[in-house]
């Protein structure tokens, strides 16, 4: 009988559309349930995945966070239930192909051994700052590369909550669509993953060892990138402005990038059959 409870409670709390979650949000979203948020997320999710309906839960939570959102420069960049449920998701659905599409520009950067320091304080006494400039655009290029040409390597699910968010978006902060889209792929999961590879699961110290030059390379061109993702054509930083040309020439390709993600469609069915409405059938679970 126990059993029997148990589970038409779980059935309660996952059946559309979902009212519980709502409220859920509404008690714990604050500063001061911080702890309480980190414990729920992961067992909201895992509840949610074992009944097919995890990309559910994930699209009401994105839903709510948009129309929760009073500016949209802050979109998914606060502490909140949905973000922590993301960030599990995004570890879940998107492992797979940042190890894929990662791991060459990784071993790039080990192997590279000419300077990439724009800091004049951290700079060795015979390296050259444009020449370094140079030099960190090569390593960057190498990452945005892997990233803007597998598109359609991307798991079709996160795709399908980009459509989704993009969808929302648009109802509440109309022109902010791209950026929220870059919000998610790049400062919630590709950077992350960038800056501490390991932590993403996309390398082990024993695989590829990271030295601290190497993490501070990858922390300058997540910073890179992340500019270009939030439509940034100038650094706010001197030593940061000989890279200024390489954000102007990329922005356009990144929002390019952004808006085929999150336009492709396809339709979630109830029993977790994921249809592309060009290839057919992805994936059945």
């Amino acid at each position: 009988m126990e059993d029997a409870n148990l589970f038409a409670l779980q059935q309660f709390l996952v059946k559309p559309p979902c009212a519980v979650i709502y409220a859920l949000c509404d008690a714990v979203d604050g500063s001061e349930a911080q702890e309480t948020v980190d414990d729920l997320a992961p067992l909201l999710y895992k509840l949610f995945l074992a009944h097919n309906r995890e990309v559910e839960l994930l699209n009401t939570l994105l839903s709510r966070e948009v129309a929760t959102t009073l500016d949209s420069c802050t979109l998914l960049r606060r502490n909140s239930l949905a973000t922590k449920v993301l960030a599990h998701f995004l570890k879940d659905v998107g492992k797979d192909y940042l190890v894929k599409v990662l791991r060459q520009p990784l071993e790039f950067v080990v192997q590279f051994k000419n300077g990439f320091e724009l800091d004049p304080n951290r700079m060795e006494k015979d390296e050259d700052a444009c020449e370094n400039a140079m030099n960190l655009q090569t390593i960057t290029q190498q990452f945005m590369s892997a990233v803007l040409d597998t598109l359609d390597e991307l798991p079709p699910q996160l795709r399908h909550v980009c459509q989704h968010l993009h969808e929302n978006v648009s109802k509440h902060f109309p022109g902010s669509e791209v950026a929220s889209i870059g919000s998610l792929l790049f400062l919630r999961y590709t950077c992350p993953a960038i800056v501490a590879p390991e932590v993403a699961g996309v390398i082990t110290p024993k695989d590829v060892k990271l030295s601290k030059r190497d993490r501070r390379c990858l922390i300058l061109v997540s910073k890179v990138i992340q500019n270009i993702a939030n439509g940034i054509v100038s650094f706010k930083e001197e030593n940061m402005k000989a890279l200024d040309h390489y954000l102007v020439s990329s922005v356009s390709r990144v929002d390019n990038y952004l808006l085929a993600v999150s336009v492709y469609t396809y339709v979630l069915f109830p029993c977790h059959v994921i249809v592309d409405t060009v290839m057919g059938i992805l994936d059945i679970s």
